[in-house]
């Protein structure tokens, strides 16, 4: 082969290794140095400030409508008690989300909360929907709860839920719940708020604590 042969191959061949790399170099220069490429967020934001971002979120729910059980106090009993099947409920949610496409992130999160009937788990998948580059989205969000309801212990109910968020800072939701426990339908609508990632990691920390707090004060009473 020729000197100018092997020149030629070879500034072709370098030509064709660097360019994806000069691409990717031209991309974050044009990016301001607040926005540079992050492989791993806490706040939430679009890609390609962000590849993956943890969701942290605490929230409030209040009960809209929902449907109602008639049960009797004993046999016999001509006014049966009318039971609202849900209940207002408090919940945190901890995952990990992706952004899979400049406008749109998946993943998934765990939830512990509670309402009157006890505590309440699950799992829900995620989806977010970027509306703005500084990270106000819409969430979606469906999955599975175990939890009481009234009359019965431990059904898992389906529950799907909407929300407006704004920058990971805290958001609007509105959900729905549905069980069919003993064959009959139960179902419920919220409506509510939560903080976000940084003020919801914050409160879930102060919560933990507090309740560490409890349960070693209650443990040494009881030991003296």
């Amino acid at each position: 082969m020729k000197p100018i042969r092997r020149r030629a191959l070879a500034s072709a061949l370098s030509a064709g290794l660097c360019s994806p790399l000069t691409i990717a170099a031209q991309t974050s220069a044009a990016l301001p140095a607040d926005e540079q490429p992050i492989l791993h967020c806490y706040r939430g934001r679009p890609a390609p400030a962000c590849q993956t971002f943890v969701i942290t979120e605490i929230g409030f729910y209040r009960r809209l409508v929902t449907s109602t059980s008639l049960e009797s106090r004993f046999a016999g009993d001509t006014a049966p008690n009318s039971t609202k099947d849900f209940s207002d409920h408090a919940a945190v949610e901890i995952g990990l989300m992706r952004n899979w496409r400049a406008s749109s992130a998946i993943g998934a999160t765990l939830l512990l909360g509670a309402d009157a009937t006890g505590a309440r788990f699950g799992a829900k998948a995620r989806y977010r929907r970027w509306l703005t580059p500084d990270g106000v989205s819409v969430d979606l969000g469906a999955g599975v709860i175990v939890g009481n309801l009234p009359h019965v212990s431990r059904t898992a109910s389906l529950t799907g839920d909407i929300a407006i968020n704004f920058s990971d800072y805290g958001g609007l939701v509105g959900g729905a719940e549905y069980a069919r426990p003993n064959g009959r339908s139960r179902a419920a609508l919220f409506g509510g708020a939560r903080l976000g990632s940084k003020p919801g990691l914050i409160t879930t920390g102060l919560s933990t604590l507090v309740a560490l707090i409890g349960v070693i004060a209650l443990a040494s009473w009881r030991w003296e």
